[in-house]
């Protein structure tokens, strides 16, 4: 097979029979059903392909890592607190409000941030199909204490 200049005239049917014998023997003429199924497949793998890019790209899993240090039941010893429990595990976070109650939520994110000496975790979750949101301290020259945001002054403790 020759290698033909711009300036040439295009291959005379004679000389172009080696690619339509190619075709003929694979059966990928077009119009043909093989070659119909062939590039329907193509195309359904591509679509699918840019379908899970897209989506990959749109949904980015959020933190949902509870470090392995605050998983536990946590008390405290403050008056009007001390039948109050706060529990994390790895996909949930419990409140015992006293009297048997537990109100139970589903972790959807975790954040984390420096301020100081101390670390501030703010756990998205999601109770009774509503969002939800706490965040507490741990500083770290109170080894196994938290510190709820808005209730400062109560310490409390990991069992």
């Amino acid at each position: 097979m020759r290698l033909m200049k711009l300036s040439e005239q295009p291959l005379r049917p004679s000389e172009a029979s080696d690619g339509k014998r190619f075709l003929d023997e694979t059966g990928l003429q077009p119009g043909n059903k093989a070659s119909s199924a062939l590039t329907g497949r193509i195309r359904a793998f591509a679509v699918v392909l840019v379908l899970t890019v897209i989506a990959s790209w749109i949904w980015w899993a959020p933190n949902k890592r509870v470090p392995n240090d605050l998983i536990g039941e946590w008390h405290s010893t403050s008056l009007g607190y001390s039948d109050r429990s706060f529990e994390l595990d790895p996909v949930s976070i419990s409140f015992g409000t006293g009297s048997g109650t537990v109100s139970v939520g589903l972790i959807k994110d975790i954040e984390v941030s420096q301020q100081g000496s101390r670390t501030v975790y703010t756990i998205s979750y999601t109770l009774d199909d509503s969002a939800n949101e706490v965040s507490f301290y741990r500083d770290a020259a109170e080894a196994n204490v938290i510190r709820f945001k808005n209730q400062e002054s109560i310490a409390w403790t990991k069992d």
